[in-house]
């Protein structure tokens, strides 16, 4: 069984490394499952190897002469048992001595990115959107659609406790079959950018459509930008739901399964009613009392931006994974 490993090339023993160039070893290292009888100098030829190769290493190792390695490593891992010389150059020290952890902490690392990526994608959908609708009008020379005080209500009375529940998101059960991530990918990706700027762009040009309406129909402007105001705090506090996952749709998964999501959600809304109903908040918001007709079209302009969120995260999604397959 030996001799068979060693024919094909998918084991090697430090007697047959030290033969080997580190040109060579670097050609070879990504096809060999096993490096055996090797010894401390070897173990770091094997690391430097990989890395040169722009692999992410994870070296694990309890003996004193597997210190060099694990401190070369992206990420050194020892036993709880291990000496003392290698837990100090270690990056983590497993005290159940249990390796199946690294597998539940890679996972955990995983949802972690995962949850920031989600909730920086959150908060720079609403900030682009505001943006976009105050430059809009003033390029057309028309009155502000929303006031710097509503803006400061939807962002940190409305948006802020949605935003703090992405943190606290379930990881998504398919997080160890994505492939790794290149260590230089930012949080904010390729994938992120073409989701925020297609909807950020179609989702404000229909409220922007609706704000310009009332103005050719002379309303009042306190009832356009109510009408803007609500407009902008129900999308956020639809689309959040989409948030969930940048890879799947929302019909795929339970979009309710995080009650701190809905619980603040529902307080967002609340807010909402509140702002605009209450006179006392009319005065200080610069609001006025909405109809049932302008709540109900809110509402389902609200529903349809989250359907539109989903429709780009699939278009998106499916150009990615093309892109992917003209890779390989």
């Amino acid at each position: 069984m030996r001799a068979i490993m060693l024919a094909d090339g998918t084991a090697i023993t430090g007697v047959e490394l030290k033969k080997l160039s580190d040109d060579e070893l670097r050609s070879r290292v990504g096809k060999i499952i096993l490096f055996a009888r090797t010894d401390p100098i070897q173990k770091l030829r094997i690391v430097e190897a990989l890395r040169a190769n722009g692999e992410v290493i994870a070296m694990t190792g309890d003996g004193v002469n597997d210190s060099p390695a694990l401190k070369s490593a992206d990420i050194g891992i020892v036993v709880k048992d291990a000496s003392d010389i290698s837990k100090e150059v270690a990056d983590m020290v497993l005290l159940d001595s249990n390796f199946g952890t690294i597998v539940r902490a890679v996972e955990e690392g995983r949802a972690m990115f995962d949850n920031i990526k989600k909730t920086v994608m959150y908060l720079l959908i609403g900030s682009f959107s505001e943006l976009i609708l105050v430059m809009g009008a003033i390029l057309l020379q028309l009155p502000l659609p929303i006031t710097a005080l509503q803006i400061l209500w939807v962002n940190l009375v409305e948006d802020a406790l949605p935003a703090l529940s992405l943190a606290f998101e379930p990881k998504e059960g398919d997080l160890l079959k994505q492939p790794p991530r290149s260590k230089n990918e930012h949080i904010l990706d390729r994938q992120m950018l073409k989701i925020i700027a297609l909807f950020v762009l179609i989702a404000d040009a229909m409220i922007f459509l609706i704000f310009y309406y009332l103005h050719r129909e002379s309303v009042s402007v306190e009832l356009m930008r109510t009408v803007v105001f609500v407009g902008v705090g129900i999308n956020s506090l639809f689309y959040i739901f989409a948030c969930k996952s940048l890879r799947h749709t929302i019909f795929s998964y339970n979009p309710f399964s995080n009650r701190f999501m809905v619980l603040s959600v529902l307080i967002g809304i609340g807010a909402l009613i509140v702002g605009v109903q209450m006179p006392i908040f009319n005065l200080v918001l610069g609001t006025v009392p909405l109809s049932l007709g302008y709540w109900t079209s809110l509402f389902g302009l609200g529903l349809l931006n989250l359907l539109l969120f989903e429709v780009i995260k699939v278009w998106v999604n499916r150009g990615n994974r093309s892109t992917e397959m003209q890779l390989r």
